[in-house]
């Protein structure tokens, strides 16, 4: 009786080591299961104040784009005869990924919810803008600007106008540029360059 009795306390203290170590390991699993509650509630937060969409690299982005795109509209309109404005695209969207889709309203012609779906002149326009400012926020405002046939589509008016903004800007900011064109308005401008090469081809012999 007393060897059976033994042997079924021996019993009773091993499953009662397993029943305090089965404790210890639910105690630890709580403890961790409690840890990564708390973290998760963390990174939710931290997801929400970096969301590109509503946080602060929203309010960040928000704030860059309308000091570049204002910079860029008033290159385009230091030019065009009507107003012409390039618009941040809708902040809200930015959780679906960045589009580089940038609206555009126009006062005399219908606006444009892209700035690819403007007229070939209003592009060019809108394009010069964008590179000139994007030198300006990298710090390139000396990098020489390289021209290859600005203007071809756009009227006179403009024409002239475009030009007039790019000699400036070649003597305020000291800087050098390349110009390729075939359109007399263009090349005339710039005869006080250091180099010039002007080729008239007959076409019709070649």
């Amino acid at each position: 009786i007393i060897i059976d009795l033994k042997t079924e306390l021996n019993n009773v203290n091993l499953q009662l080591d397993r029943y305090n170590h089965t404790i210890r390991e639910e105690a630890g699993i709580m403890s961790d299961l409690t840890k990564s509650l708390n973290d998760i509630k963390l990174l939710e937060i931290t997801i929400s104040e970096l969301s590109p969409a509503t946080g602060l690299i929203a309010d960040s982005i928000k704030s860059f784009l309308v000091n570049y795109i204002d910079e860029v509209n008033d290159i385009i309109n230091s030019v065009w005869s009507y107003r012409l404005d390039v618009m941040p695209y809708d902040i809200k969207d930015l959780d679906k990924g960045i589009t580089y889709r940038f609206p555009v309203k126009a006062v005399e012609v219908d606006n444009s919810d892209d700035i690819n779906n403007t007229s070939e002149s209003m592009n060019e326009m809108i394009s010069l803008a964008f590179r000139l400012v994007s030198l300006k926020y990298m710090g390139l405002e000396l990098y020489p600007l390289m021209i290859d046939e600005f203007g071809r589509t756009m009227d006179e008016v403009h024409l002239i106008k475009s030009y007039d903004l790019l000699e400036e800007m070649v003597e305020t900011m000291d800087t050098q540029m390349f110009v390729i064109a075939h359109i007399k308005t263009a090349y005339a401008r710039f005869n006080n360059a250091g180099i010039s090469i002007i080729s008239n081809l007959n076409l019709e012999k070649m």
